[in-house]
């Protein structure tokens, strides 16, 4: 997988070229992958690419990059760092739920970018009408997610107000 160029673009920008997307794709559906730890800008991207080619996506696939450390040490920088990503990642959540024509949207989340989508979903749940709108994310997928159970238990409740259906994967 090669990340062959970027284009820098406003919010406006975005929504119309993802709108565009949404129209000329096989599927209407978006899948957003917020990666974990220890992955740069450029490991995210192909790690997003690589995810949608394996799935044989077709439909418009969006990487979240959120800046974490290199190793096991940055841990402690890389929690905060997650929390500090939050609203970027809540922001991005409602420029594609404001995408324009009816679409699926999916989140997938691996290990501390769990912890980014719990939070940002929380920050979604106290900003949001979803009596109007209805739930934001029809799947969340969290996969071995660096979440505290406590924490998981408390935001739980608002998952469901903003997601269709939420799947754990976890182990010992």
């Amino acid at each position: 997988v090669l990340l062959l160029s970027l284009t820098d673009m406003t919010s406006d920008g975005f929504l119309r070229a993802l709108a565009a997307d949404l129209r000329t794709a096989r599927r209407t559906e978006a899948l957003i992958f917020v990666h974990g730890i220890g992955n740069d800008f450029g490991d995210a991207v192909r790690r997003t690419a690589q995810f949608a080619h394996d799935l044989d996506w077709g439909g418009v696939t969006i990487a979240f990059a959120w800046p974490t450390g290199d190793g096991i040490l940055d841990f402690d920088d890389d929690r905060e760092a997650a929390e500090q990503a939050a609203p970027a990642l809540a922001e991005l959540l409602d420029l594609v739920d404001r995408a324009g024509s009816a679409h699926r949207d999916h989140l997938v989340a691996h290990s501390m970018g769990g912890r980014v989508a719990v939070m940002a979903l929380s920050l979604v749940d106290t900003q949001r009408d979803i009596e109007s709108r209805g739930p934001m994310i029809d799947e969340l997928v969290l996969a071995a997610p660096e979440i505290p159970a406590n924490m998981l238990k408390t935001e739980a409740a608002g998952l469901d107000r903003v997601t269709g259906r939420t799947t754990l994967y976890v182990s010992r």
